[in-house]
């Protein structure tokens, strides 16, 4: 029984070496193919563009007066496997203008500030450099001014029209606050008075750099009084 066992043995390990070794050098060729094609796969070069997001921080009592970019486009290049990861990444850009001074100021967009992995290459960034202009903001209490149209036909009666609140506290550029001489209404038809009331009507807000903080809404009150016959 023992010397069968051995038999039953060595025929199948005949039959395992021939099957291993039976076309050796086919299968060598195969596998070294799978693994060139495998590394050349893993390392194939991939080019793509991402869009992101420029903040800017600056001091407190300054603020950004032109127009600059809130955007970027930045082109990479690298290693298709890692490029799979970046395509999903969001990218932003903190441009610290804090110890700025008031004027124009470069910044250059520093790619090492984006976190970028090892092997990733930038081709290119647009825009590359950016150029935001500092000044100090300004706040300063300016008249508000009624933009009156029509006669009202009670207009020989009235004795008074007052706006609440007469003045409105301005924040914005300095060089622009300190041009204002007034601030207008909306347009406000006497025609409508009959007789003692408060209307409510809007400031005229045609810049966008400047802020209005003391009224809600940009809207103020008109008190017009009557004279009782």
């Amino acid at each position: 029984m023992k010397i069968r066992h051995h038999k039953i043995t060595a025929i199948v390990l005949t039959a395992f070496k021939k099957a291993l070794f039976k076309n050796l050098s086919l299968k060598l060729i195969a596998a070294f193919i799978t693994l060139t094609l495998f590394i050349l796969v893993a390392g194939e070069s991939l080019q793509i563009s991402k869009r992101g997001k420029i903040e800017y921080v600056t001091p407190e009592n300054m603020m950004i007066v032109n127009e600059v970019p809130f955007e970027f486009e930045i082109i990479l290049s690298g290693p298709k496997s890692i490029m799979g990861f970046i395509r999903g990444q969001d990218f932003y850009y903190k441009v610290d203008l804090t110890g700025a001074s008031a004027g124009p100021s470069r910044v250059r967009i520093n790619p090492r500030q984006l976190g970028l992995d090892r092997g990733i290459l930038v081709s290119g960034i647009m825009p590359s450099t950016l150029y935001p202009q500092l000044e100090k903001v300004l706040v300063k209490k300016i008249p508000i001014k009624l933009n009156r149209a029509g006669t009202s036909a009670i207009e020989s009666q009235m004795k008074r029209v007052s706006l609440e609140p007469a003045e409105v506290e301005v924040s914005g550029p300095e060089s622009k606050v300190s041009a204002l001489s007034h601030i207008l209404t909306t347009v406000f038809d006497m025609r409508q008075v009959t007789k003692t009331q408060t209307f409510e009507i809007g400031l005229i807000h045609g810049d966008p750099q400047l802020s209005f903080l003391n009224i809600k809404d940009d809207k103020v009150k008109i008190r017009v009084e009557v004279l009782r016959k």
